[in-house]
């Protein structure tokens, strides 16, 4: 821990009320919001972190380079703006991703949550997150829990305040929706961004059977479909795209440009033939398998916490540099990143 006088009463001791309020009634949501603005904005210039290990290391001191230290106003200004249905084709050009099967438990949500961070603190994307994967909302759930280890801990908001400095904006945005009402909600806060994300990921339930589920998916421009080398799972899997592009994507109901397939949950003591053997049934059947192939790892479990410094599954701070190696996120986010190519 470290002593206040370290930040010359720069942090906060406490999040911020909203200075403003928006489309929802989450005050702490929005006090944090604030404060992410007022790290960015404030008249103390701090040394970052080492990118190599960011989270490790210790936060730095602040050197004062102007006498006047008034609190930033916020830049989360509500817009006046009606929200559109992507349907309608007036939808401007953010890119809607969702990850989506029918089959539970297999790191839908953690996938997102880390191809989110990767696009938005080391590609340098604007991103959002509508997480309506309903009534769970684990991506949701992660950042409030983040939200209150910042507000409790001083040397976690020093961490967050230094992160915020050095990409030059704020943590990305999630909303907490469902898929019955994930589309308005997008739209909605898309409108009342000054920034506009470039990409938007959906968390889908883990059923085709929740209300809204197929309606939401027909929206997406791009869709990318976990499975594991189990005989259930990719029989389940495949059923699930196979009648996704016959009955939406050929038929022109669905806005949908490209479905991938990809491995997750790799165990390395697995046949490599195995995979080999499903991709060639797979690819008969004609659809795409990312290259990359994500481990079953701890390490995608590792959220951010009081007993260690390092973290990697996280919704504000960056993925921890050594854990970062041997996971398989960097190149399935980079694989990800040239198939939907945000402008």
């Amino acid at each position: 821990k470290y002593p206040e006088i370290r930040f010359f009463g720069y942090l906060p001791k406490r999040i911020p009320e909203p200075s403003e309020t928006r489309f929802s009634d989450n005050s702490v949501t929005y006090g944090f919001n604030d404060f992410m603005t007022q790290c960015r904005q404030s008249p103390f210039v701090r040394r970052t972190a080492s990118p190599q290990n960011r989270i490790r290391d210790d936060p730095p001191a602040c050197v004062v380079t102007e006498a006047d230290g008034a609190t930033a106003k916020s830049v989360w200004k509500q817009k006046n703006k009606s929200s559109t249905i992507k349907i309608n084709g007036t939808m401007s050009k953010e890119i809607f991703v969702a990850f989506a099967t029918q089959k539970g438990g297999i790191g839908k949500s953690t996938v997102t949550a880390l191809a989110a961070s990767y696009l938005h603190n080391v590609k340098g994307y604007n991103v959002a997150v509508v997480d309506c994967d309903d009534p769970q909302h684990s991506i949701h759930g992660l950042r409030e829990h983040e939200m209150g280890l910042i507000d409790s801990s001083t040397y976690f908001k020093a961490l967050a305040c230094d992160h915020f400095r050095r990409i030059k904006k704020n943590a990305y945005t999630i909303v907490k929706s469902n898929a019955v009402n994930a589309l308005d909600d997008a739209e909605r806060m898309i409108a009342t961004e000054d920034v506009k994300p470039d990409v938007v990921f959906f968390d889908m339930p883990g059923t085709l059977r929740s209300n809204g589920v197929i309606k939401t998916l027909s929206q997406m421009d791009y869709i990318f479909t976990p499975l594991s080398a189990d005989r259930f799972v990719v029989e389940s899997t495949l059923k699930f795209v196979t009648m996704f592009r016959d009955r939406l994507m050929t038929t022109g109901q669905a806005k949908t440009k490209g479905l991938h397939l990809f491995w997750t949950m790799v165990d390395g003591r697995e046949r490599n033939d195995l995979y080999g053997i499903y991709e060639e049934v797979i690819a008969e059947m004609g659809f795409p398998v990312l290259s990359t192939r994500l481990p079953d790892s701890k390490k995608f479990r590792r959220d951010l916490s009081e007993e260690r410094k390092s973290v990697f599954r996280s919704t504000i701070f960056p993925m921890d540099t050594a854990l970062l190696k041997g996971s398989g996120i960097r190149e399935f986010s980079e694989e990800i990143s040239d198939i939907i190519r945000p402008q």
